[in-house]
């Protein structure tokens, strides 16, 4: 049989374990959720800041076909004042050939009665007018041929006046389905303009969620800040009044480099990827990348104390956060491993991680963060 004693005092071993444990994880766990909650905000701020690019390029290609919509209205117009033109100029040449075969139907319609009046004796004349035979024939050839000359002139023109007409009635025709074209333009063109303004409405919109969620981002930064830098300084002055443990600082490491302002450099190498906002992915860049080896030594900027260090499988990775007074703390991420630990005092240029490409990184490199009371600022100013 199970000894009952000893049971007991295994079950309240067991319960006292656990309680333990939840007391020491529970201050890193509540720092960790909301380094968390902060990186799924920036994810969020990603995805809308994709949707903004995207809908960028949409009101770019809207604005091209408005353009050539426009080009088309315009060469659409220059043809529909070329056929007006052709359309008078040939209405006025019609008018001419009205005119001549009037003219030319008055002077027949003249000769045709009068010899209607005089009838035959018309042609007596010409025989008694007519010294011989030879004259004779020649007259009334010579009247066979006015009067021939007369009725092809008046088909002539009757038949140009008829051409005219035709290729009036086409050029009508031709104005008209222009008409019709430029008319489809302008409809297509007014919905491509109703298009952008709903573009233009949904860029707004992402621009206002994004500048919303950067300040939500920027907010809870400062607040988490806060928090730690009061938690560092009260462990500051614990360990001066020598309450707290303090831990012994590495010597800097021989590959660390000294900055021309207040803080060093993390890392020695050029920088990939400066600080702000980067359209190639459409975000803020809130530091700056330096590519190196993975197991590159990392190196503290600054002397001061680790205020947060953490894991983001969709951010930093392996990071850490140190604080060194004065509302002034850097962020070092996407790191192989880390050399320090939570509410450790480092000095300037002690190694504190090594490099690596862990978390959302594209390959191994150096990402350094200055915040100035919460807030990101550009680390160039410090360095």
């Amino acid at each position: 049989m199970v000894n009952t004693k000893n049971w007991k005092r295994f079950m309240i071993a067991i319960m006292c374990f656990t309680v333990a444990s939840t007391v020491m994880v529970y201050p890193g766990v509540i720092k960790n959720a909301d380094a968390v909650t902060i990186q799924e905000q920036k994810n969020q701020l990603k995805d809308v800041n994709e949707k903004k690019s995207k809908t960028k390029e949409q009101e770019k290609e809207v604005t091209q076909r408005i353009m050539k919509k426009a080009q088309e209205l315009e060469a659409i117009e220059a043809s529909i004042r070329d056929q007006s033109a052709k359309i008078q100029s040939t209405h006025q040449e019609i008018d001419k050939k009205e005119a001549e075969l009037k003219k030319k139907t008055e002077n027949l319609e003249v000769r045709l009665r009068t010899i209607y009046k005089k009838g035959s004796v018309g042609f007596v004349e010409v025989i008694l007018n007519s010294n011989n035979v030879s004259e004779l024939i020649s007259n009334m050839s010579f009247m066979q041929k006015i009067y021939r000359s007369d009725k092809a002139a008046i088909s002539s023109v009757k038949k140009d006046q008829a051409k005219l007409e035709s290729i009036q009635h086409r050029l009508k025709e031709e104005e008209k389905a222009l008409t019709a074209k430029k008319q489809e333009s302008i409809e297509a063109k007014k919905s491509l303009e109703e298009e952008r303004s709903v573009i233009e409405k949904k860029l707004k919109q992402y621009q206002a969620e994004a500048e919303q969620i950067g300040n939500e981002i920027a907010s809870a930064q400062a607040a988490i800040e806060a928090k730690m830098q009061a938690e560092a300084a009260e462990r500051a002055r614990q360990n001066a009044a020598g309450q707290g443990n303090s831990s012994t600082s590495a010597a800097p490491n021989s590959g660390y480099t000294a900055g021309t302002g207040q803080l060093g450099w993390p890392v020695r190498g050029s920088i990939s990827s400066t600080y702000g906002y980067r359209p190639m992915f459409g975000d803020f860049h809130t530091g700056i990348d330096i590519p190196v080896p993975t197991g590159t030594p990392v190196h503290a900027a600054d002397s001061g104390t680790v205020l947060l260090t953490g894991w983001m499988p969709r951010g930093y990775g392996n990071y850490l956060t140190i604080y060194h007074g004065n509302g002034i703390s850097t962020l070092y991420a996407h790191n192989s491993s880390l050399a320090v630990s939570q509410g450790q005092s480092v000095s300037k240029g002690q190694v504190v991680a090594y490099s690596g490409s862990t978390g959302w990184s594209t390959g191994p490199h150096c990402h350094f963060e200055v915040r100035v009371n919460g807030r990101h600022v550009n680390p160039m100013g410090y360095l």
